[in-house]
């Protein structure tokens, strides 16, 4: 139907002056028009409605014939005057309409996707001659000696520019670039080499796919994912995931491969391993690691490197150690004691001299700062009598030259001759006695030798008092058997128990006996993890292996809880506690001291399968507890990270204990706001700590740096007095390595991809290059001419379609035409049976 026909049709129907032709027509469209009833019924039904007309029909000239005198005509007329009538009933039951289909042009989308990822900022050294002078062609660089000098990101951009690869493929379907590394953004049309510069610090093809797959959902087909990546895929579900998406909605994948695919050659010093705080004349102990790739069967050297923090720039070389390489992807151990001979801080490092022919040559280093001290440790050992524990402990501080010992041992008999001369034969009590030592550790102490002055004076030698007099020392307390539970009960040495950071469990206490047949095993905390006392090797990793097979105890007293700042390091998976993990070992800060509550007597089980874990655990109890006087008290709050070294994008969490005023009470707020500082730039934001539900005292919150490098976390208490000082916590973030492990350009990835999805891999060469043959490997894989990036449009079809949708159908019956034409009807019939005087 032509439109001139249609506009006819439409103002005689009357629809026009409802809703103008014009408009009816840009609805329909220069299409296809066509009649159709709207309420056809289907099948049996319709026969059924076309014999019931017949029939309506047929009845009504049967009753015309035998009605009256009247001539036969007549009834004739009547009788088709009658059918038309109910013809036209019929026909508006059944709402015939014009109905037509609008034909719109959709386009189909070529998706580009550009890695961003930090491993396309990698030069490659391109050791095929072939590959070299084939992709320096394609990047129009003039020396092949230069390539090597050219980022990946560069060498794409300069590739798909010469062979004007986006203009092409958007000549036939609408191009969408997007850049992708673990997300996906939609770039601009005139999308610049920034826009595409590398940043992204892990590669996730899967989640960048399903990106855009779900915000091209809305619109047309695609016709294919065109990707320019090197293949290192280091996060997310992998290149089946990516093979299963594109191939379930039958999208071909091309893959554009930069890079060389050689294995890198690469050297890189994964691990350091430091104490940050070491003595004066007290060995210290540098390990490393080395990772490397390309070097197996080669020895390198390791340097050790030390500098003053105050001026980096005074670097000296202390020794150099030789490590040979085995098996790519392997590391190897290499480990420097040092002896430092003057007090500060220093920074540490461990460096493999980098060769010319590595890939990453930014990884070959690691540095960590140390601080050397020259204070001595003085411990005052009490104990109630001679056990295991404490004649192990006593041995093991005699040999330390950190530390100076003053042992008392309460059953000593003075006729008997000690072999130690650390023996001392008066308890010190009075306030200045105590001041002389910086920890004070009580094993199982008889309280007959105790009073309240001397646990007042205790009290006050931890925490101070209000006038800022005393403070700092620290305290040790280890249970057992004998004595603990009657000096707990004693009201005159109340002073003690409030030092604890438990609540001891008294009643079960005097219900537990022996013998006790069967060890239950040390199970470590979270909060263990950023505490130095529970780091039995300087690598976090190594020391939670070694918790878990150390021998268990057979005993432990029994505590109710832990009081509100205390952090439980190691718990006791005992049966008999009724399901609970009742606290082993547990630290708290008390005023300006620290203390802490140890409910097992027998770590000297460990000495039989772990001497150096024992002689550590308890060296770094001690080295803990003096820190209060050593950095001018504990404080009331701390803070503390995880770890000391980041890699960019990891969460770093920070977490901070604080108390009140009253030791025996947590700190009551709702947040704390702690600052951070870059000292490198000097610039300063903020943090702010949550309240931990259920926790009261215990904050925490998530540090999301801008930016590598180093930063500082200080926390002091709004109530904070002028000399009280913050708590600080130091971490580095660096650059993550995922990117830079393995770097070489992965082929089989993104050829086994391709394949899969009915795709091709594209090989980054000169437009005029071959490409080189299929690989072999993929058995079933069509044998094709290779696609190149000159050839790749060609191979990208056009999708665009022609698409019918159908517009909103035009009733013919519902208007006034139809009204009138049935009136006429009956009103003719009405007439002639008046006039013949059949009515």
């Amino acid at each position: 139907m032509d439109e001139s026909n249609f506009d006819d049709l439409v103002k005689f129907l009357g629809i026009a002056d409802r809703n103008g032709t014009a408009d009816i027509r840009s609805n329909i469209g220069a299409t296809h028009v066509r009649f159709e009833f709207g309420n056809m019924p289907e099948h049996e039904a319709a026969l059924a409605t076309v014999l019931a007309a017949l029939a309506l029909i047929g009845l009504a000239f049967w009753l015309y014939r035998r009605e009256g005198q009247v001539a036969l005509w007549k009834k004739l007329v009547l009788a088709t005057l009658r059918g038309l009538t109910i013809c036209m009933a019929f026909a508006m039951l059944l709402e015939p309409r014009l109905a037509a289909d609008r034909e719109t042009v959709e386009r189909a989308s070529t998706i580009v996707l550009w890695d961003d990822s930090l491993s396309m900022s990698l030069c490659d050294r391109y050791l095929s001659d072939a590959r070299r002078h084939a992709v320096a062609e394609a990047a129009q660089i003039t020396s092949s000696l230069d390539l090597s000098d050219v980022p990946r990101a560069e060498i794409a951009w300069r590739i798909v520019e010469k062979a004007d690869l986006l203009r092409r493929l958007a000549e036939k379907n609408e191009l969408k670039v997007y850049a992708w590394s673990r997300g996906a953004r939609l770039l601009k049309r005139d999308f610049t080499r920034a826009d595409v510069k590398p940043r992204g610090e892990g590669t996730d093809l899967a989640t960048a796919m399903r990106t855009v797959l779900e915000k091209e959902s809305g619109g047309g087909k695609i016709a294919a994912v065109v990707a320019i990546t090197d293949g290192r895929l280091n996060e997310g579900e992998g290149p089946k995931a990516v093979a299963s998406m594109l191939g379930d909605r039958a999208i071909p994948f091309y893959a554009i491969g930069v890079g060389d695919p050689t294995p890198p050659k690469n050297l890189e010093l994964a691990e350091l391993i430091v104490n940050e705080r070491a003595y004066k004349n007290d060995p210290l102990i540098i390990e490393g690691r080395v990772r490397h790739s390309g070097y197996s069967g080669e020895k390198v050297d390791v340097e050790f490197l030390l500098a003053p923090e105050s001026n980096p720039t005074r670097t000296e070389k202390v020794r150099v150690e030789q490590v040979e390489l085995h098996a790519d992807g392997t590391t190897e151990k290499v480990s420097f004691t040092h002896v430092p001979k003057e007090c500060g801080s220093y920074i540490v490092t461990l460096r493999v001299p980098a060769r010319d022919e590595e890939v990453n040559k930014e990884d070959n280093q690691k540095a960590a700062e140390v601080k050397v001290v020259d204070d001595e440790t003085k411990v005052l050992l009490i104990a109630g009598s001679p056990s295991f524990e404490f004649r192990f402990l006593r041995n093991i501080l005699v040999r330390d030259k950190t530390v100076k010992l003053s042992s008392y041992l309460q059953t000593a008999d003075i006729n008997i001759p000690e072999e130690i001369s650390k023996q001392i034969d008066t308890l010190p009590r009075s306030k200045e006695q105590l001041m002389t030592f910086d920890v004070v550790v009580l094993m199982d102490p008889n309280p007959s030798a105790f009073d309240r002055e001397l646990a007042d004076n205790l009290k006050w030698f931890v925490g101070g008092d209000d006038k800022g007099m005393g403070g700092g020392g620290g305290l040790l307390f280890v249970a057992g058997e004998k004595y603990t539970t009657s000096l707990f009960r004693m009201e005159d040495l109340r002073s003690l128990l409030d030092l604890m950071p438990i609540v001891p469990d008294l009643e079960l206490a005097d219900s537990l006996r022996g013998p006790w047949t069967e060890a239950w095993p040390f199970k470590l905390t979270e909060e263990a993890e950023e505490n130095s006392i529970t780091r039995l090797d300087p690598s976090l990793a190594r020391s939670k292996l070694i918790w878990p097979k150390l021998p268990g105890a057979f005993w432990h007293y029994p505590v109710l809880r832990e009081k509100p700042g205390g952090a439980v390091l190691v718990r006791h998976a005992d049966s008999r506690t009724s399901g609970r993990e009742p606290p082993l070992v547990t630290a708290h800060f008390y005023g300006r001291g620290r203390a802490i509550f140890n409910a097992t007597d027998e770590t000297w089980r460990w000495r039989a399968v772990a001497p150096k874990s024992y002689d550590r655990f308890w060296v770094q109890a001690l080295r803990f507890l003096a820190e209060g006087k050593l950095v001018g008290g504990g404080g009331r709050v701390s803070l503390m990270v995880e770890k000391a070294e980041f890699s960019s994008g990891e969460p770093i969490r920070v977490r901070a204990r604080a108390k009140s005023h009253d030791p025996q009470k947590p700190y009551d707020a709702k947040e704390l706001v702690a600052r951070v500082t870059n000292p490198d730039t000097g610039e300063e934001t903020t943090l702010t700590l949550k309240g931990v539900e259920g926790n009261p005292g215990r904050f925490e919150g998530n540090f999301e740096p801008k930016e590598t490098g180093k930063y500082e976390l200080s926390l002091k208490l709004p109530d904070a007095s002028f000399d009280e000082k913050p708590a600080v916590a130091k971490l580095t973030v660096k650059r993550s390595e995922a990117e830079f492990t393995n770097p070489r350009l992965d082929e089989e990835t993104l050829r086994e991809i391709a394949i899969s999805t009915g795709g091709a891999y594209v090989e980054m060469l000169a437009a005029d290059a071959s490409a080189p043959a299929p690989d072999p490997r993929h058995q079933g894989a069509p044998r094709t001419e290779p696609v190149t990036v000159k050839s790749l449009p060609d191979k990208i079809p056009d999708r665009t379609e022609l698409v019918s949708q159908p517009s909103e159908p035009l009733p013919l019956w519902d208007n006034r035409v139809t009204l009138i034409l049935g009136c006429v009807l009956l009103g003719v019939e009405w007439f002639f049976r008046k006039r013949c005087r059949m009515v």
